[in-house]
């Protein structure tokens, strides 16, 4: 499986080097997405309703006809948004809501790739390459418990 924030031609690009991957849009970036399009009144109402969406049992019970039914006439572009990123929510409606808090989103991983480009951004570009990979390492590992993740688990070779 293949999380991703909606980058036009990812599909394609994932099923031609994994053809059994699923790409799975993620959830959070497009609440995000919607709720722009939303008056700052709306928006508490609009949320409820997208997330009955994605917290639904499964693909015939999501609730986009009944988001649609509600808001469709005061904000079309928001329906439209979710049937066109549709092939993309569905396989995220097959797992059950335990392994789902784990991938409905990208930013734990936009979170590390951000300390990491923070981290490195300050070192400087002398310091030998051995020395760059144990700090990277190391760094990893750190980003890895803050996010929850045990990084006894992670595999990091040796520079």
């Amino acid at each position: 499986m293949v999380v991703g924030d909606g980058l036009k031609g990812l599909p394609e690009a994932v099923e031609s080097v994994w053809p059994q991957a699923w790409v799975q849009t993620c959830i959070v970036g497009l609440m995000r997405n919607s709720l722009h399009l939303v008056s700052c009144k709306d928006r508490k109402h609009v949320a409820a309703a997208l997330k009955a969406i994605h917290r639904a049992v499964d693909e015939q019970a999501a609730a986009l006809e009944d988001f649609e039914a509600a808001w469709a006439a005061r904000y079309p572009g928001i329906p439209r948004m979710w049937r066109d990123a549709w092939e993309q929510v569905i396989p995220f409606l097959a797992f059950p809501p335990e392994i789902r808090t784990v991938i409905y989103t990208t930013n734990a991983i936009e979170f590390v790739n951000y300390q990491l480009r923070k981290v490195t951004k300050n070192w400087a570009w002398s310091m030998q390459r051995r020395w760059r990979a144990v700090g990277r390492a190391t760094f990893i590992r750190s980003a890895a418990r803050a996010i929850g993740h045990p990084s006894e688990e992670l595999q990091l070779g040796r520079p």
